[in-house]
């Protein structure tokens, strides 16, 4: 098997392919609830998961995506669910609302002015999801990853 299950969803992120959990047993990161005892999951079911999430050089695009989706299950980022959801709770509380001059880039979680953003037309804001410098990081991964093939 070659990592997790990932849910329906349009293209796989790029940072998946370069995941450390890549190859390995899902189960690791998917604890079943035979697992569980009376007061929750021990922590210990998680440790060999957040071992390998520890080495991994996509940690903080797998924990954004992560923390971008309440719905995913398992260990993610180095995080569980109870985490994410702590985390979620902080930052709702620490951060400031975006002014309708702002937007929220999920992928490296900065507020930025919507100047920064490329327009999308199909999206309902007409902006594109992520801001235009993750965008241009983006296409240059891409793009050394296709050199990379090719040579």
């Amino acid at each position: 098997m070659t990592g997790p299950i990932i849910p329906d969803r349009e293209p796989t992120p790029l940072w998946m392919r370069y995941a450390a959990c890549r190859g390995v047993d899902p189960n690791m990161f998917f604890p079943t609830p035979t697992h569980q005892g009376p007061g929750g999951m021990p922590p210990a079911v998680f440790e060999p998961a957040k071992r390998i999430c520890a080495e991994c050089p996509a940690i903080k695009a797998c924990r954004n995506y992560a923390l971008a989706d309440p719905s995913l299950d398992g260990i993610w980022g180095g995080t569980t669910e109870n985490e994410r959801r702590r985390i979620r709770r902080r930052q709702a509380r620490a951060t400031p609302k975006a002014s309708k001059t702002e937007k929220w880039c999920p992928t490296c979680a900065h507020l930025r002015p919507l100047d920064e953003f490329n327009l999308n037309r199909a999206r309902p804001d007409g902006l594109h999801g992520e801001c235009a410098v993750c965008g241009r990081e983006r296409a240059e991964r891409q793009r050394a990853e296709r050199q990379r093939r090719t040579a």
